[in-house]
Formats: C-alpha cells, sequence, structure tokens
C-alpha cells in the first residue's frame, strides 16, 4: 500500500482530511509549492497530473527551470567520529566515501521501509572512487 502518486518523474504526498472530506496532497521533493486536491482517488490523480503539467508549462512560459526533485545531491552534517569510521571503512574497500555512505542508506532503507526496490541500481550508480577522493577520503 503506498500513500504517494508517481507522474513525470515527480512524486507527491496524498492526505485525507476528515474534516474536508477529501484527498490532498503536494508534489514531493521541490522548493515549489505545488498542491491540489479531489474527492475521489480518480479526481485526486487526475488534479495531480494536471498540477504537473500546469507547473511544467508556468515553468516554460516564465523561463524558469522546473525543480527536479531528489537530485541525488545531499548535504548531512554527522558527528566527526562517524565521518572518520565511514572514511575509514571506504578507504579500507577502495571506496569513495559516498559510495560507502549510498550503500549504507540503500541497505537501511530496505531494511526500514522495505519500500526502496532500487538497491542495487542505487549502489552501482553512486559516485565511483577516483584515486583523488580516495587520498582525500583519509
Amino acid at each position: 500500500m503506498s500513500n504517494a502518486l508517481e507522474y513525470r518523474g515527480y512524486t507527491s504526498t496524498v492526505e485525507f482530511s476528515a474534516e474536508d472530506r477529501c484527498f490532498h496532497g503536494k508534489i514531493a521533493g521541490i522548493r515549489d509549492l505545488v498542491a491540489y486536491d479531489g474527492t475521489t482517488v480518480d479526481e485526486l490523480e487526475k488534479n495531480f497530473h494536471s498540477a504537473v503539467d500546469e507547473y511544467l508549462a508556468f515553468c516554460k512560459e516564465e523561463g524558469k527551470a522546473p525543480d527536479k526533485p531528489f537530485k541525488g545531491s545531499l548535504n548531512i552534517r554527522i558527528p566527526s567520529e562517524l565521518h572518520r569510521t565511514l572514511a575509514i571503512r571506504a578507504e579500507q574497500q577502495h571506496k569513495s566515501l559516498n559510495s560507502v555512505i549510498a550503500e549504507q542508506l540503500a541497505s537501511h532503507a530496505v531494511q526500514s521501509t522495505g519500500g526502496f526496490t532500487k538497491k542495487r541500481e542505487a549502489i552501482r550508480t553512486a559516485p565511483k572512487a577516483t584515486k583523488a577522493s580516495r587520498r582525500k577520503a583519509g
């Protein structure tokens, strides 16, 4: 069971409002706010598709590049000891720090949610270690 819709590379959250007696959602993973609603699942899905299409048309009219959800770039802050541990593991495995972190996140996502089905692809497409990145990891 999923409470998300997908269309043209965009994913949406979906919630139900008992007070309003309707479903509502918004596009996830972008800075712009694109929201929609519907009283039935079919209407909700139709309005989601329309919202995405209208958002892309608006961006084109304005000469603005539409936000791309989940670009694959993530800036996180972690304790220095964890950073050190991961960097040493990456060095020992002759991998980039990004690859080690991507593998750990993918493994955790599969175990905790069961919803991440592209684990192998995520690991396969993680940035490859270069000699320079391996030197920097330590």
